[in-house]
């Protein structure tokens, strides 16, 4: 009885950004074998199921178009499997298409070479200047009319006519576009604990696309805020999440119980250093190429950014993997298409 081969798409949810690709894995083949699909197993003293990723997603990142290769030791009716699948799997999985390829195509990881990132970041008042808008307030609650305080309140009004998120896009766009126009970029050895040092990399030539999709303020009012409907259609899902989000941190910025301080907070990925207390969000978008000696990632190219535009008190806040594609000849075109 021939088998046959499955090229599935899926998605990594919001639900499972914090699965590593080895609980992925796992995820995946207990669905399959919940629906008692007939896997092809690997020869040898440890079969393992034949199944192969497109690429692997960092721990922290969420997939809208994720792929991988099954085989299968008979056919199937690909409108049965795909439905079977679909309910079987968990909520960090996402189901959203397949179909069936040749035995003889090439795998996914020689034909995919381009990835589209989403990323999301947070920027947040340096402690100082939160510090002065603490004693200016203070200073307005008992009417101190003492020189100091005078000169406190001549700072803030200067600080006010400012609008800070302009000033982080402009920031930002003087980073995009230094990188852009750079000929060369190289990426410093590192030695990780336990590592070899990593040889340096020019990586300016895996920059395909970099460009900033929007800046949004989180301290606005809803009816003020930028709306989802206006935005480009192929990105509204992006740009109608961090305005959500957006949202929710102008709600609590409003709420009665008091910010916790700036330096209480744990910083890093994902983190929020404090509630309500980001003043502007922006939404990049970037095509990395994925080339076969090393690939540059999204938090990498965040930094570069960061560098050249003098961009600081920043924390990337989601990234999102839109697409993995195949690039050739300056065109590209989906795994599913090819």
């Amino acid at each position: 009885m021939s088998g046959a081969r499955i090229r599935i798409c899926f998605q990594k949810t919001e639900e499972g950004r914090f699965l590593s690709h080895l609980d992925l894995t796992r995820a995946m083949e207990r669905s399959l074998r919940r629906i008692d699909a007939p896997l092809a197993f690997s020869e040898g003293f440890n079969p393992h199921i034949k199944m192969s990723f497109a690429s692997a997603l960092a721990v922290g990142s969420t997939g809208r178009r994720e792929y991988l290769d099954l085989d299968l030791s008979e056919e199937v009716d690909i409108e049965t499997f795909s439905k079977s699948l679909k309910e079987a799997l968990p909520p960090a999985i996402a189901f959203v298409g397949a179909r069936e390829i040749s035995e003889s195509a090439k795998s996914l990881s020689s034909l995919v070479n381009l990835a589209t990132y989403s990323i999301t970041v947070d920027f947040f008042k340096p402690e100082s200047e939160r510090r002065i808008n603490e004693r200016v307030d203070e200073s307005a609650l008992n009417n101190d009319e003492s020189p100091d305080s005078a000169g406190w309140f001549i700072q803030d009004e200067q600080t006010r006519d400012s609008d800070p998120a302009v000033s982080v896009t402009r920031k930002v766009r003087e980073g995009i576009e230094e990188i852009l126009r750079a000929g060369e970029l190289w990426r410093k050895p590192k030695q990780l604990p336990g590592k070899k040092i990593s040889q340096s990399k020019e990586v300016r030539g895996l920059i395909h696309r970099l460009e900033l999709i929007e800046a949004l303020d989180p301290r606005v009012r809803p009816e003020c805020q930028t709306s989802a409907e206006v935005l480009s259609e192929s990105r509204d899902q992006t740009i109608a999440a961090a305005l959500s989000e957006s949202r929710d941190l102008a709600s609590a910025e409003t709420a009665a119980e008091p910010e916790a301080p700036l330096g209480e907070a744990k910083e890093g990925f994902g983190s929020r250093r404090a509630l309500g207390a980001a003043y502007a969000r922006i939404v990049l978008e970037a095509d990395l190429i994925m080339a076969a000696d090393g690939h540059l990632r999204p938090a990498e190219l965040w930094e570069m950014i960061k560098s050249f535009g003098g961009v600081e008190s920043a924390d990337i806040a989601t990234i999102d993997r839109l697409d993995l594609q195949i690039l050739r000849d300056g065109k590209t075109f989906s795994p599913m298409d090819f």
